[in-house]
């Protein structure tokens, strides 16, 4: 049985490289000699570089892939990095500008002047709680601070509130009837009722309560 062109075929890229043996390589030119489909074929591949552009193709595709997959990894890494240093940035600008501090009353720097709460230092914001009581309405205050403003320059004598022009209004009656309860006293509370404050404590507190709060708070205010 002779050699099938199926079979030269596939010998044909090792023999373009000079890889087969020599009894392998005469058997391919003896059939290459008198079939001209098969010699087609070895022209075709020897013109086009043989088996070395195939190898170089594949090459290059390896590489591609390798690139590629290089890629991929640069840009896992780039994205993690932005993450990291996006949440790097949001936990600073937290703990610098958001992230409060309670202000005792002591470092406050608070004064009464012209019937007016007012503050000889930086704080970030006012904390005013008011209730209803029996002799009135009272206010129950503290300051906050973040880093950012305790590390600014200290400004000017800041206005914190002017207590005397404020009230509470009230409905009844369906809303027939309006009555408005101005406030009697201002408090500085402590940072323990602070600190129940900022979850709203003494709109739940019984007068009872408010009246231990007071107690252990500090009057800044009370209406002539």
């Amino acid at each position: 049985m002779g050699i099938t062109c199926s079979v030269i075929k596939d010998l044909i890229p090792l023999y373009v490289d000079d890889v087969l043996s020599e009894d392998s390589r005469k058997l391919v030119e003896e059939h290459l000699s008198g079939c001209d489909d098969c010699k087609g074929a070895y022209e075709s591949l020897k013109s086009g570089g043989g088996s070395e552009v195939n190898k170089a193709n594949r090459d290059k595709e390896v590489i591609k892939r390798i690139r590629k997959k290089i890629l991929t990894k640069r840009m896992i890494a780039v994205g993690i990095a932005v993450i990291l240093i996006t949440s790097l940035f949001l936990c600073v600008y937290y703990g610098v500008f958001v992230r409060e501090r309670y202000i005792s009353y002591e470092d406050s720097g608070i004064y009464v002047e012209n019937d007016i709460v007012k503050t000889t230092r930086n704080y970030h914001c006012l904390h005013d709680n008011q209730r209803i009581m029996d002799d009135g309405v009272i206010a129950f205050v503290y300051l906050s601070t973040t880093v950012y403003e305790d590390n600014r320059p200290q400004g000017e004598t800041a206005e914190i509130e002017d207590f005397s022009k404020q009230d509470i209004t009230l409905t009844k009656d369906g809303g027939n009837n309006v009555e408005k309860i101005s406030v009697e006293k201002a408090y500085y509370v402590p940072e323990e009722y602070a600190k129940k404050m900022s979850n709203h404590y003494p709109s739940f507190a019984s007068d009872e309560e408010l009246r231990d709060i007071m107690d252990a708070s500090v009057l800044i205010w009370e209406r002539k």
